[in-house]
């Protein structure tokens, strides 16, 4: 049981890591790519000018533009962050069609100079509804009055999928741009959107090649390595996950040998007894790899199962997961780890096996 519940820990831990190390080994994969994210070339606190999306309007394979910039700012207390952007009122929602929000709302966006709007996880945790007057105390972008910024809220956004962050709050980019202290003209990043049938990659390659050698140049790449590109700023994520796997690994394959070698240590009369009777050494060896293989899989099923829930759950609950989810891969990187671990398992004890001395274990006490 003790080595059972020790393989389902691995395993849970292997369903939860591998997801996540097969994600960051994926960018660059530029297969199926709808939207693009232009930044700064060399630092993401610079910023690019708003003429920036303009030009690349006219570019090969592109559909459409938008553009957001980081607000930032304390609201209230400031000890519950979420994210906050500037966006412009019509091309940003056009853009993500996934972000559900009335036409009322989107209406009201696009008139009321001082609107806001915020995704439905944050108006609950903070009782915000249609109407609300919202006060932010700018830590980056300072107004002209040197004062707070306040904003209208004139609608609640939901999600048509788990790619949106119900967190966030978007601010009108007009009534922004005009009343920041300085920075006019300038955004953080510019949110492209691909024709069908486009290759994002050639089209990346194009909006970098345009800008190359300017005041302002362009890095360019798809919203998920971009998201990645956040993470990989702690470090090497890829592998200190793969030194964590291959360390929980080396241990469970010598936990589980060292129960299985020490079951059969203590049945060794019984195999003498089987080869007594007229059983091969072969089909002892299979009898004692098929046990090791349930062993293994009484484990690692479980452990598998738990991981594909919380993930799931996850993805329910926590927009930056999305992009998360235990596919075939996942399933099949794990069923050969249980073949792995059950050979390794195996290889002593088959190996004595191979030597048993029928008469010498029959006279043992």
């Amino acid at each position: 049981m003790l080595t059972t519940l020790s393989l389902a820990s691995a395993f849970l831990l292997i369903g939860l890591l591998a997801p996540i190390l097969l994600l960051f080994e994926s960018r660059g994969d530029t297969t199926g790519i709808e939207r693009l994210i232009v930044q700064p070339r060399h630092s993401i606190t610079d910023f690019l000018p708003i003429n920036h999306a303009v030009a690349i309007q006219g570019l090969p394979g592109v559909r459409a533009v938008s553009h957001q910039t980081w607000f930032g700012g304390t609201f209230r207390d400031g000890t519950h962050s979420f994210a906050r952007w500037a966006v412009p009122t019509d091309s940003y929602f056009a853009l993500h069609p996934e972000i559900v929000l009335s036409s009322e709302a989107r209406l009201a966006f696009s008139t009321t100079r001082t609107a806001a709007v915020v995704g439905r996880t944050t108006a609950e945790r903070f009782g915000l509804k249609v109407g609300d007057r919202i006060a932010i105390v700018p830590d980056i972008w300072s107004n002209k009055e040197g004062d707070a910024w306040e904003f209208d809220l004139v609608g609640v956004f939901g999600a048509s999928d788990n790619r949106v962050d119900l967190t966030a709050l978007y601010l009108n980019h007009a009534y922004f741009d005009e009343y920041r202290a300085w920075g006019t003209g300038l955004v953080s990043y510019i949110n492209v959107g691909l024709e069908p049938g486009r290759s994002a990659g050639n089209v990346s390659t194009g909006i970098d090649a345009h800008f190359a050698n300017s005041a302002d140049e362009t890095n360019t790449s798809s919203e998920r390595d971009f998201a990645l590109g956040f993470a990989q700023q702690l470090g090497h994520i890829g592998l200190m996950i793969s030194v964590i796997l291959g360390a929980v690994l080396f241990t469970i394959a010598l936990v589980t040998a060292n129960t299985v070698a020490h079951g059969m240590r203590e049945r060794m009369a019984e195999f003498a007894v089987l080869r007594a009777i007229g059983f091969r050494c072969q089909t002892t060896q299979l009898l004692v790899t098929g046990e090791a293989l349930a062993l293994v899989l009484l484990g690692a099923t479980p452990g598998l199962v738990i991981s594909v829930i919380l993930l799931e759950l996850g993805r329910k609950f926590v927009p930056q997961l999305a992009g998360i989810s235990t596919g075939l891969d996942t399933l099949a990187a794990s069923a050969v780890l249980v073949l792995v671990i059950t050979l390794l398992t195996v290889l002593q004890p088959a190996l004595r096996l191979g030597r048993l001395q029928i008469v010498d274990e029959l006279r043992k006490p």
